[in-house]
């Protein structure tokens, strides 16, 4: 059972994009582009798929529901759009900041790569996407807590209320829901990366 696709940018196709392929609830697998823009993923195992397409520079895009049935070849294509471009205006917190890693994972530990991270403080909000191992860097205040959440596609979100007092890694567990109300394709916006973020990684 294999998988194979393009990614394609207009006019040309953008090559070295890697794309993760994972099946409903299980194990996450990686490979890159040709030059051409094509891949192709062998000895898939039989089951239902989501595949993420990340290009630096581009916005992220996920196919779900890719059936790969015994026997056959499911063709996924994918076109990337360039991320918006934009000017940075600093930010300076009222209260001092302090660093916190983190990660998403499902219900089994794996990871659960581009999540969707929200932080909210008063008077602010943040929206960044943790990297392809679920991990994400946030700034958080020394003093009081804010509130962060994380999501991703067919699982439950988990809000926690967080602060930057101490080093502990935050870890954010995933339950699986389904994906039947999950769309075909999903396209993430990259947000601008400025100095004064809270998202740092």
């Amino acid at each position: 059972m294999r998988e194979v696709g393009s990614t394609r940018r207009a006019p040309q196709a953008v090559s070295s994009a890697p794309w993760r392929s994972r099946v409903a609830g299980g194990i996450a697998r990686r490979t890159t582009t040709a030059r051409t823009g094509g891949y192709r993923f062998a000895a898939l195992s039989e089951g239902t798929y989501r595949i993420d397409f990340d290009v630096a520079g581009f916005d992220l895009v996920r196919q779900n529901h890719v059936r790969v049935g015994a026997g056959t070849t499911a063709a996924v294509d994918a076109t990337l759009r360039i991320s918006t471009i934009c000017e940075c205006v600093e930010f300076v917190p009222a209260t001092p900041l302090r660093e916190r890693a983190g990660q998403v994972l499902d219900e089994s530990d794996r990871p659960l790569p581009y999540s969707r991270l929200e932080v909210v403080s008063s008077g602010r909000r943040e929206v960044a996407y943790a990297d392809q191992d679920g991990r994400f860097q946030v700034r958080l205040p020394i003093n009081g807590t804010w509130a962060l959440t994380a999501s991703d596609s067919g699982f439950r979100p988990v809000a926690l209320q967080v602060s930057g007092t101490i080093a502990v890694p935050i870890v954010f567990r995933l339950q699986h829901e389904g994906a039947a109300s999950v769309p075909d394709t999903e396209r993430f916006a990259r947000g601008c990366r400025c100095p004064g973020d809270l998202f740092t990684h």
